[in-house]
């Protein structure tokens, strides 16, 4: 009969580690669930910011490289009147720049340090404006406004699901007071 209690006490203390063991890997997965889901958000805003001041870069980098300014020298000077994300990424390009990179390089490390759709096209359009020898200034002006007006298509589409989205409850509540 000892034997028997010996078995169940152990029996228990195995089942009770296993269990803490369990609930110690559960919570660590839920601890690294929450941080990437907020690490996600937080890069998620961080692209959202830098697709916001894209227009604003291009219509910079126009006006800078249509005053004369090289491309090297508009970047500078788009870095010192910009904010935010695009900003830091723009300053460690014209770091890059001063270091010996190539013009064509720390573009591309731009684009892939930015992650956004908008500044891809405008850095493939200077690249092949400058290879082709077109003035990028009136290419830039071109990107800026096509870049605002996507800006305001996704703005009226994003608005419109909005509507939408809060016409359902008044439905609901109309069909609930109909059938009362």
């Amino acid at each position: 009969a000892s034997s028997a209690g010996c078995g169940c006490v152990a029996g228990i203390a195995v089942g009770g580690v296993a269990t803490g063991v369990l609930l110690g890997a559960a919570a660590a997965c839920a601890v690294w669930w929450i941080e990437a889901r907020l690490r996600a958000r937080g890069l998620q805003s961080r692209a959202r910011a830098v697709e916001q001041c894209v227009p604003a870069f291009a219509e910079l980098l126009a006006l800078a490289t249509s005053a004369g300014a090289g491309v090297p020298a508009a970047l500078e000077s788009c870095a010192q009147h910009l904010a935010g994300p695009l900003q830091e990424e723009v300053a460690d390009t014209v770091a890059e720049l001063r270091s010996g990179v190539g013009v064509e390089m720390a573009l591309r490390s731009l684009d892939a340090r930015a992650r956004s759709r908008s500044l891809t096209r405008i850095i493939d359009s200077v690249l092949v404006a400058r290879d082709r020898g077109t003035p990028v200034a009136d290419v830039l002006r071109a990107q800026a406004m096509d870049v605002r007006a996507d800006q305001a298509r996704q703005l009226m589409e994003s608005a419109g699901r909005k509507d939408v989205a809060m016409l359902v409850p008044i439905v609901f509540l109309e069909i609930g007071r109909a059938h009362v």
